[in-house]
């Protein structure tokens, strides 16, 4: 209950401890310019400044407030009549909800924009949490992932090998890569598969498939395919696929061999890459071709002749499978731009024949692995 006071302020009625003990004793309570006097039973004051008042949350008119002081956090003043929450409102405002929503509208819009920030970062700067997990994977991990995932395959089993053609295969592969690291870590097989693909999986393995080589007419056409798949290896597109596809556990699978996943071909083909991870291996295949000086616009013609012999996929050959790269204007556009007009051939014609050739012989991939 309140009292008026000699001053013509209310005084309030309440009980204080100190925090030693579980005992409280009765006090008055009067609201004052600077802070709140507190009179004890014992005759004794004390003096709360505003700006030392602090509640567990916000006061509320109507509900009887429980005070503490700032440098005495044990404190605790318990006023039972709720009209002071009136003047205590008056005098120290950031006691309020309406302050304390105010206090966290700042630190609400910050996580929000920090939110925001990280959804753009992918737009922004082309950062991608799983292409950032593929490249801290350990590169024998690399290797053992695209193993798994070409041995168990629909490649039956078996990969081309002639002697000449896999010589002309080399050396193209070799020519695009530059460098003996690179080469190293990219594997190129040609497989048995009777239709028009190559596609690229985890650790570097590039398939091409024996229709694609029927199917290209010069062997500038098949090396615009090998750098386009290159340039997917070279920044770990496929990893960073199956990372996003699955996750660590689908990773996981592979490398422990878990036949429970199903048929790895359908994994893979569920995969796709994005416009950006596409867009990125046509301009570092653009650059293997310029370094190798190798004429893009081989890359033109296939292209082109596939998109008039096939469409653009949805039937039920390996192209459609995979969901590979169609020949886009803004793509057509981008390799005239980088054509090389007085290039000499990819390959001598000795070297084509031998390539188109390889796959009179073959051998299961387990041996042709080296």
């Amino acid at each position: 209950m309140s009292h008026p006071s000699a001053e013509g302020r209310a005084t309030f009625s309440g009980t204080l401890s100190d925090g030693s003990n579980a005992t409280a004793e009765h006090v008055l309570v009067r609201p004052g310019k600077e802070g709140l006097n507190i009179l004890t039973e014992d005759g004794s004051q004390l003096f709360w400044a505003w700006q030392d008042i602090v509640t567990s949350g916000a006061l509320r008119k109507g509900q009887p407030p429980l005070l503490s002081h700032r440098e005495r956090p044990d404190s605790r003043l318990f006023i039972s009549d709720p009209a002071i929450v009136r003047p205590l409102l008056r005098h120290a405002p950031r006691l309020g909800t309406h302050a304390r929503k105010k206090r966290l509208l700042w630190p609400m819009l910050a996580a929000a924009a920090f939110i925001l920030l990280l959804l753009a970062l992918p737009w922004v700067t082309g950062f991608s949490t799983a292409r950032f997990i593929a490249d801290m994977l350990p590169r024998e991990m690399h290797a053992t992932l695209g193993r798994s995932l070409v041995r168990q395959m629909s490649l039956g089993g078996r990969v081309c090998v002639q002697p000449q053609g896999k010589a002309a295969l080399h050396t193209l592969t070799r020519r695009l890569a530059g460098d003996a690291a690179r080469t190293n870590d990219i594997r190129v097989f040609v497989a048995p598969l009777g239709l028009v693909n190559a596609f690229t999986t985890p650790g570097g393995y590039v398939i091409i498939a024996d229709e694609l080589l029927r199917q290209a007419r010069t062997p500038d056409e098949v090396a615009g395919v090998l750098a386009h798949e290159m340039g997917h290896a070279i920044h770990h597109h496929p990893e960073a696929a199956l990372v996003r596809a699955g996750g660590l556990s689908l990773l996981g699978a592979l490398l422990f061999g878990d036949s429970n996943i199903g048929n790895l071909a359908v994994v893979l083909a569920q995969l796709g890459y994005s416009r950006r991870a596409e867009r990125e291996a046509d301009e570092t295949g653009i650059t293997l071709l310029h370094r190798a000086n190798i004429d893009p616009g081989g890359l033109i013609a296939f292209f082109r002749r596939m998109q008039a012999k096939h469409g653009t996929g949805g039937g039920n050959d390996l192209t459609a499978l995979f969901r590979t790269h169609p020949a886009t204007g803004v793509r057509i556009r981008m390799l005239q731009k980088a054509r090389l007009r007085n290039a000499p051939p990819a390959l001598s014609a000795e070297a084509w024949r031998a390539l188109r050739g390889i796959c009179k012989q073959r051998r299961p991939f387990l041996q042709a692995d080296d």
